[in-house]
């Protein structure tokens, strides 16, 4: 065979899987040839690697949100439990113990919570086993009348029984009643729309505070210092509020009292301002 240097065509893929099978020294030797050089065009790139890694489930312990690392998507799923931590205790109003309450629990982590909800015995007692550890945010009510104002927050070790006493208070005892006088101030001698808005508030079933207002209420207004149309009676529309038409009769503070139902309620209107320096008053202002 000639010894000259042969120069061998670029194989194609399928000789390239060939000579990978049978290798290529053997090949190259049975035949006597000596191969200076091999050239292969260079294969595609492997595609890139995504340098974010898959989501990540995680639930934090003990209130502490988890770390943010560089590259990692992570999301938090808060969890109640299984734990080995008891939450307990009563719900009192006045000191005596309510039966029936609600008392709502929530473990806080991050900007997540879970929630769980618990109702007092007949001795007012209530509980929540079986949780982790962690921070808690913890209030509790009774529909309509009583609701705690301000929830509690604590901490609670991982195995810890943490006893607690919840304080409620009563919600609408009796109407509110609130008034506006226009114009304000209001000037001797001249009309004065005295609007009063009656409402009452209540805890829902839901542990809300609400402060609907009340319709059908009569309401009646009487003062030394002030003259009212229609006798100052007049009931709350379906808003909870009645319009009253005034007169002030003096300068100064003329206080005026009303009837609300069957309340008694002292109202407090602005001072009246006299005719002669009204002009200047409203100017200025």
């Amino acid at each position: 065979m000639n010894a000259r240097r042969r120069r061998l065509r670029t194989p194609t893929g399928a000789a390239r899987a060939i000579l990978a099978g049978l290798g290529l020294a053997a090949l190259t030797a049975g035949c006597g040839t000596r191969v200076a050089s091999l050239s292969f065009p260079a294969g595609r790139p492997a595609p890139p690697v995504p340098s974010t890694a898959p989501p990540t489930t995680v639930d934090g312990t003990g209130g502490v949100p988890p770390a943010t690392v560089p590259g990692v998507t992570t999301t938090t799923t808060v969890r109640l439990g299984p734990g080995q931590a008891t939450i307990t205790g009563t719900v009192e109003a006045a000191g005596q113990p309510v039966a029936g309450a609600t008392v709502l629990v929530q473990r806080l982590v991050g900007g997540g919570k879970a929630t769980t909800e618990a109702s007092t015995s007949a001795s007012g007692t209530w509980t929540v086993p079986g949780v982790l550890g962690g921070v808690y945010r913890i209030r509790a009510w009774s529909a309509p009348t009583l609701a705690q104002t301000r929830p509690l927050e604590v901490w609670v070790a991982d195995g810890q029984t943490r006893t607690l006493t919840l304080r409620v208070a009563r919600i609408g005892r009796s109407t509110t009643v609130a008034a506006t006088w226009g114009p304000d101030p209001p000037v001797v001698g001249r009309p004065t729309v005295v609007t009063v808005t009656v409402s009452r508030q209540r805890v829902t079933v839901g542990g809300a505070v609400v402060d609907p207002r009340l319709s059908g209420i009569a309401v009646r207004l009487s003062s030394a210092g002030w003259a009212f149309a229609g006798n100052g009676k007049g009931v709350t529309g379906p808003a909870g509020r009645v319009e009253l038409t005034a007169t002030c009769r003096r300068a100064g503070s003329q206080p005026v009292a009303a009837l609300v139902g069957l309340r008694p309620v002292t109202l407090d209107p602005p001072s009246c301002l006299p005719a002669a320096s009204a002009g200047a008053a409203t100017g200025h202002r």
